[in-house]
């Protein structure tokens, strides 16, 4: 009888999401990692005036990441972790720093019996001002989950139904009385559009938002939400980045649009993949 075993001689290295936030204390600055079916948790330490990054916690999922996200309960002074799953498994994680692990808060899978599988890969995103998850599962379909604003458990969701099917990424934006995001979609004839919708939490169910734009850079990648800067300023209702290739566009929720070319001459094979907040009002942002 002949026997066959399996073994992986290498962990995952292609990082597959990143997040900043104030995970293992207050106030600390952590650097969140996923890479396949591992969830990693670096902190920024600074000793002799000099900062270097050291890996505190390399925890195995049940699953390969696709989508993370950060979220503050009201009576806490730490951000928790969302996680959401291939397969469709979803938690909220928090650092337990007595025992230096991660402790679930709670717990679901979002897997109806019916339904289309979104193409472009299912994604989850959490908006901290009104405290609910959206999640792109199926085609046409958004589910909203309300998070309990001091605990941070998710409770139970609801569907709202959306006509846009092929998405390309999905912002919620500051300063808004309701729930709103913005979602920047690809149509069949492969032209993008942006469109923003609030969520009416009461009727469960999907109004317009401040800002529709048909027709925008067909390069165009993902969105940079931008906050209020101050009433004395010229985004002083806030804003959204759009990032392409060869195009870099802000749109205001007063009307204007401002579409600058990129600064810098790129290639045709670079693209924008990421971006960093630079200052905290959202004055500057880093991107890579």
């Amino acid at each position: 009888m002949s026997h066959c075993y399996v073994s992986t001689s290498q962990a995952a290295t292609a990082v597959i999401g990143s997040l900043v936030c104030s995970f293992t204390a207050e106030g600390s600055r952590d650097l969140i990692l996923t890479k396949g079916n591992h969830l990693e948790v670096h902190t920024v330490n600074t000793s002799n005036g000099a900062q270097s990054v050291q890996l505190l916690l390399d925890a195995t999922m049940y699953g390969k990441i696709v989508s993370i996200d950060k979220y503050r309960p009201a009576n806490s002074s730490q951000d928790c972790v969302f996680v959401l799953t291939e397969r469709k498994n979803f938690c909220m994680l928090k650092y337990d720093a007595a025992n230096k692990a991660l402790q679930t808060i709670s717990a679901g899978n979002v897997k109806d019996r019916v339904g289309r599988e979104i193409e472009t890969g299912i994604y989850g995103v959490v908006d901290s001002q009104h405290h609910i998850i959206t999640m792109l599962v199926y085609e046409g379909l958004l589910k909203v989950f309300p998070i309990d604003r001091s605990t941070g458990i998710i409770k139970e969701p609801f569907n709202v139904r959306i006509e846009e099917v092929r998405y390309l990424d999905l912002k919620y934006l500051y300063g808004q009385s309701r729930p709103t995001f913005a979602i920047l979609y690809e149509d069949s004839r492969q032209n993008k559009h942006i469109k923003t919708y609030c969520i009416d939490m009461r009727e469960r169910e999907l109004v317009a938002g401040p800002l529709c734009q048909m027709y925008v850079e067909k390069s165009s990648c993902f969105m940079i939400p931008v906050p209020p800067l101050g009433s004395t300023s010229e985004n002083s209702e806030g804003g959204l980045i759009l990032v392409g290739m060869n195009l870099i566009s802000f749109y205001s929720f007063s009307g204007s649009v401002i579409s600058p070319p990129v600064s810098c001459a790129m290639p045709a094979s670079i693209r924008f993949l990421s971006y960093g907040i630079v200052d905290r009002n959202g004055a500057r942002y880093l991107l890579g």
